[in-house]
């Protein structure tokens, strides 16, 4: 079972560790499912290295509280780290409000539709903002196919707020399988 994480804002900076090279990241390859975020191929909008918020993605505008559609995005095929640390979902998102002043966005990472983990931030602002969730050991191990991963995501508004939410980049961060690692390390 997926632990519920929540998050605040986080910097831009790509890595913590020492070396580039030691990251793999999955990006969005195609959509699985748009719900009514606009315009698709939502995936060609949210997959920039480094991110752009020149172009993004948008949910409906709700007009009552709750949870948006949800947007599928199929992410690229990953080597299994055969570690269980250092699996990051990151997310860039904003909110457009038309009543109150709270909105949340949610990031599901997904193996062939069972819930691994989820990203949370109900701190969203009119200005993009990164925001990142470290899996916990348990939650990285549940991951047996890193070739069938999707990241899910819906904007959601507590009662008072109004509003719709717009994505502009979105990734998975792990650690580089070995023989990869070692490989692009070499001298």
């Amino acid at each position: 079972m997926a632990r519920l994480g929540r998050t605040t804002p986080q910097s831009t900076t790509r890595t913590n560790r020492g070396n580039w090279f030691d990251w793999q990241f999955a990006r969005p390859t195609a959509d699985s499912a748009t719900g009514s975020w606009t315009t698709a191929p939502l995936w060609s909008k949210v997959d920039e290295d480094p991110f752009s918020d020149s172009d993004e993605i948008s949910s409906e505008t709700l007009v009552a509280p709750g949870d948006t559609s949800i947007a599928k995005l199929t992410l690229s095929t990953l080597n299994d780290p055969t570690a269980s640390t250092e699996h990051i979902i990151r997310i860039r998102a904003k909110v457009t409000f038309t009543l109150g002043a709270n909105g949340g966005i949610r990031g599901e990472l997904r193996q062939s539709g069972t819930l691994i983990a989820t990203l949370t931030s109900d701190a969203l602002t009119t200005s993009y903002q990164s925001f990142s969730y470290t899996l916990s050991g348990a939650e990285a191990d549940a991951i047996t196919a890193y070739g069938t991963l999707e990241l899910w995501l819906y904007g959601n508004f507590p009662i008072g707020s109004l509003g719709g939410v717009q994505v502009s980049w979105v990734e998975l961060a792990v650690p580089a399988a070995a023989s990869t690692a070692s490989a692009t390390n070499a001298p």
